[in-house]
Order: structure tokens, then C-alpha cells, then sequence
């Protein structure tokens, strides 16, 4: 029986080189990823702000009521 892992049989040895982190998946799910956190910043996050930051219109002025 081969020993695979045994130094004497070098040619027999299966080694699996690691995989590069960065796929071709990896990078489109990335892509991915960045665009729905730009379009929710974009359509949800900035307009709360804008809202938040901008004071409130002043309320109409009021008639003014006759003596009686």
C-alpha cells in the first residue's frame, strides 16, 4: 500500500494548490454586493438626512380676527 503523505514517494504525493480568493464569483458578487449598498444609501439613507436636516417650512401666517 502507497503511503501518499510518506516523504519517500515524492511522485505519489497529491498536493492541492489553495484556491485564489479572489474568483471570477467572488468579484461579480462583490460587484453586486457595492451596488445595492450604493442604491440603498442613495434612495433610503439620503433622502432621510436631507429630510432630517432641513427645517420645517414656517407655518402660514394667520388672519386677523375683528374685534368684537
Amino acid at each position: 500500500m502507497i503511503d501518499f503523505e510518506s516523504p519517500e514517494h515524492p511522485d505519489y504525493a497529491f498536493h492541492e494548490e489553495p484556491q485564489p480568493f479572489w474568483t471570477p464569483w467572488r468579484i461579480l458578487y462583490a460587484i453586486i454586493t457595492i451596488a445595492v449598498i450604493i442604491a440603498f444609501l442613495t434612495m433610503v439613507l439620503w433622502p432621510l438626512l436631507w429630510a432630517v436636516s432641513q427645517p420645517p417650512p414656517p407655518p402660514p401666517p394667520t388672519p386677523i380676527l375683528p374685534r368684537v
